[in-house]
Parts: structure tokens; sequence; C-alpha cells
């Protein structure tokens, strides 16, 4: 696994620095999952039918989401310990968005990833039930940032819509290194991790956008 890197170097999960005013409006609802996975590359969880995105005028529909530490996205120049990405798909185009939440360290463990990891993160190969609220995960306000890049996995496939929130929840320290001491890559075991982010790519005229954002729980 660690020669993926190489082989997505030709579109970027950009660096957020140039940016240009918009208005673009998110709203997302809070998400049901089905059971998360642990594939070796990651953790995901798995999220039924019901949650979805409106990003400028479109409906789009979360599929899963799941986890890179450390961050893929820089925010000021800055890297942080953990980001999550929320993917959704549009079923009349297929077009797919994703939602970037970067992790900050904290003394308090989060709550929302509580419920997902433990008693204890599933081993490779694993899949388990979960119960988890987005009532959880702390998101609001200071608003995002938005660009048309790619996949951060081979193939790398370019035209994924993503918006990288500017608030940054908190996470644990030994959470992150739960995280860390499960996932690793081929011929790497337990206490050897080396990362499972792709490193930061050039924006290559790319336009950073400044993005409105309103997040809608699912009530009832």
């Amino acid at each position: 696994m660690r020669g993926w890197h190489a082989r997505c170097g030709c579109s970027p999960s950009a660096r957020a620095r140039r940016l240009a005013a918009t208005d673009h409006v998110l709203h997302r609802v809070s998400l049901l999952p089905r059971g998360q996975q642990n594939n070796g590359h990651t953790v995901k969880v798995i999220v039924d039918p019901g949650s979805y995105a409106n990003f400028n005028g479109t409906r789009y529909d979360m599929l899963q989401f799941h986890f890179h530490s450390p961050s893929e996205h820089h925010l000021d120049g800055l890297a942080y310990p953990m980001e999550t990405h929320f993917v959704y798909k549009d079923s009349a185009s297929g077009s797919v968005l994703v939602l970037a939440v970067l992790w900050k360290l904290g003394l308090e463990r989060s709550t929302f990833l509580d419920q997902l990891w433990l008693p204890n993160l599933p081993a490779y190969g694993e899949s388990r039930p979960v119960s988890v609220s987005l009532n959880d995960l702390d998101v609001s306000g200071d608003g995002a940032l938005s660009y048309s890049g790619s996949f951060t996995t081979p193939p790398c496939t370019q035209g994924v819509n993503w918006v990288l929130l500017k608030h940054t929840p908190t996470m644990a320290e030994e959470q992150m290194h739960e995280f860390e001491q499960l996932i690793g890559h081929s011929g790497c075991h337990l206490n050897c991790f080396v990362g499972n982010n792709r490193p930061v790519q050039p924006l290559n005229g790319r336009t950073v956008r400044r993005s409105a954002l309103q997040l809608t729980p699912i009530r009832g």
C-alpha cells in the first residue's frame, strides 16, 4: 500500500490558500449508520439511505464516511492529526461530493468517535454494527472552503466536489493512537503506522472558494 501515493500525482487534494468569494450553501442531515468495516486502509462506516446534502441546488445522498491520519488537507498551512471524509453521490449524474472534517487534539475524548470505536475498533477484515449520532459531532460555525479536485486514493478520479469545514472538532491523543495502532499498510503491523493519507498536492490552477454552510439534522 505504500506505493499508492505515487499513483495519485496528477490532481490535488488542495492546499486551501487562494480564495475567491462565493456563496455555496450546504445542508446536511443526521446520518443513519448501518455498520463499520476495517479494509486495512481505513475504518469505513456504511450509511443507510436517508442522509443527504444539498450542494448548489443538487441533492447528494450519503454513502459512507471514513478516516485518514494525518490529515489530507492543510488549513492555513497547518496539518491536523486526523481527517474524516463524508462521501455523498448524486444518483442522477453520478457526481460525488466529499465533506472533509479536520480533527485537532485536546484533553477530552470525542463522544462521536467513542460511539464508533469503543470498546474496540474493528480488526482487519472485520465488520461490526454501529450506532452513532451526528449530533455528537460539532462542526457548526466558521463556514467552509470548496473546490473541484479528485479522490485521494487510486485511481484518483477527478471531478469530485470537495467541501472542507473550517471548524475543527476535538479528539483526545489516545483516540488518535487507537486508530494508528490498528490501521497500517501492507507489510506493516502494530506500532509501525506510516499514515493512510495522501500528501497535500499543489493547487495546479484550481480556485478554492469560501462557502456558506448550514447543517440541518433529521427531526423525528
